[in-house]
């Protein structure tokens, strides 16, 4: 009996020192997921009485879902981080756009709900997925938003509509030549060639490979890539818009009416 009594308190010290030092290797994992702008899958903190609250966290490409589960859930479904990634967007904090060195993006947030910002080239073979799926899912649509008259100019004295999306392509192709003819059937609005696209590059840190040098960058995201913003509050909604193509299928543009509308509701 004795025995037993002592080994309470050892059973509980030891408990106490795995708990301290699993949390800390949790929180060391984040931040260097962060920092290397990684995906974290997943990390549960439990505990051992069922029916406690535990905040299960996901950052996923500057994206940060959270949701709430009990200990029970967690391991009666087994619940994973891709089930939740869109579980509920925070609300990211107001960005300093400097939007007179970007002129072509300051007119799609004033005539749009969302802005997607594309950076690719032409020349890209994982670029050349993407498009194939932006023409097929978003190129109706971007057609028939160009051919209607929505806009912020006042007619009648009364503003008009935001259209849904605008789609602006950032470029990397080799050439101008070659830039304009990958975009001169489609219904995109583009960066200027000289100095605006190679500017939104290095504010957003997107590039191509073989632009780090010339631009003299270090880049946090390759080509292809692509941003998505409310074109009213001008925030960041996702950086996951490449996934979002691969993922949503004819229901992305809907997917991302949820976004903005999440998000100017957090801003308001």
């Amino acid at each position: 009996m004795a025995e037993a009594s002592r080994a309470g308190p050892v059973s509980t010290f030891s408990s106490s020192v795995v708990c301290r030092v699993s949390a800390a290797l949790l929180i060391c994992s984040c931040l260097l997921a962060v920092a290397n702008q990684t995906t974290l899958k997943s990390h549960f903190i439990t505990t051992a009485a069922a029916g406690i609250t535990v905040k299960h966290a996901v950052i996923h490409r500057d994206v940060l879902v959270s949701h709430n589960y009990t200990a029970n859930e967690l391991a009666s479904t087994g619940t994973r981080a891709s089930k939740l990634r869109r579980t509920k967007v925070l609300p990211h904090a107001p960005i300093d756009l400097h939007l007179p060195k970007f002129p072509s993006l300051k007119k799609a947030f004033n005539e749009s709900q969302i802005v997607a910002v594309y950076f690719g080239a032409s020349w890209c073979k994982q670029s050349a997925r993407v498009v194939k799926k932006i023409d097929r899912l978003l190129g109706p649509k971007l057609q028939q938003y160009a051919k209607e008259t929505n806009s912020v100019e006042k007619a009648n004295g009364k503003r008009k509509k935001r259209r849904p999306l605008t789609l602006l392509y950032v470029s990397s192709d080799k050439s101008k030549l070659q830039f304009q003819n990958f975009v001169k059937n489609r219904f995109w609005k583009v960066a200027k060639w000289k100095s605006e696209r190679k500017e939104l590059k290095k504010h957003f840190k997107v590039c191509a490979k073989i632009e780090q040098e010339p631009l003299q960058l270090q880049r946090e995201y390759e080509i292809p890539h692509m941003i998505l913003f409310s074109g009213r509050t001008h925030r960041i909604l996702s950086r996951d818009g490449v996934h979002d193509l691969e993922t949503q299928g004819l229901g992305i543009l809907d997917h991302w009416m949820d976004l903005e509308k999440s998000g100017v509701a957090s801003a308001s």
